[in-house]
């Protein structure tokens, strides 16, 4: 990492940054740009990253003792601020607090605070049961008659799109000590939707 100059590690973190590229595709960006230098890896430019996240720097990692009581303090915040606002996340809290987000990341695992997905469930019409035994035992009876009858069924993926924004639970995250077993009741039906299988 040391033959890299300062511009060319700015670059990285601008590749890295600015593209919002993976770390192996900023590798690959910077190589096809200077072809003439010998290759940088992945592990390269998460280095080169790690060390502007820390330090605000693409220069050496400048190792300073961080004052304890100011330490104690932005733990205090950052704790504090997820017990306030457990849906945020982390580039916002950083923005928020004025924190680098990488001390935020420390300081919750040091905590033992993680984020939780939330769990969708359909909401239960009165009839929902008596229709489910009902496909049960039609299925059984399919079966029954043709013992082909699973293999001929094509299971695939699939996302809903809705109008009320909800579509996948990737976006969303609860940060807590313990499982809290967020739970989504979502509608049954929706006025407009499309299912995307592939």
């Amino acid at each position: 990492m040391e033959r890299l100059s300062v511009r060319h590690k700015v670059e990285i973190v601008r590749l890295v940054g600015d593209n919002i590229l993976s770390k192996r595709k900023a590798a690959i960006e910077f190589n096809n740009r200077h072809p003439d230098m010998p290759p940088v890896s992945a592990s390269t430019v998460h280095r080169v990253n790690k060390v502007f996240n820390d330090t605000g720097s693409v220069s050496k990692q400048i190792l300073k003792v961080q004052n304890p009581r100011r330490e104690i303090r932005n733990n205090n915040q950052i704790v504090e601020y997820f017990h306030n606002n457990p849906h945020s996340s982390l580039r916002t809290a950083a923005i928020d607090l004025n924190i680098p987000r990488e001390c935020i990341r420390r300081c919750l695992t040091k905590n033992k605070i993680k984020p939780y997905k939330p769990k969708f469930l359909h909401t239960l019409e009165p009839r929902d049961e008596e229709r489910r035994l009902e496909f049960c035992l039609w299925a059984q009876g399919e079966y029954l008659e043709n013992r082909n009858f699973l293999r001929e069924i094509l299971f695939s993926d699939e996302a809903t799109f809705t109008t009320n924004g909800v579509v996948s639970s990737q976006n969303s995250r609860y940060w807590c000590t313990e499982n809290p077993e967020w739970i989504i009741n979502a509608r049954r039906q929706y006025s407009h939707e499309i299912n995307v299988v592939w």
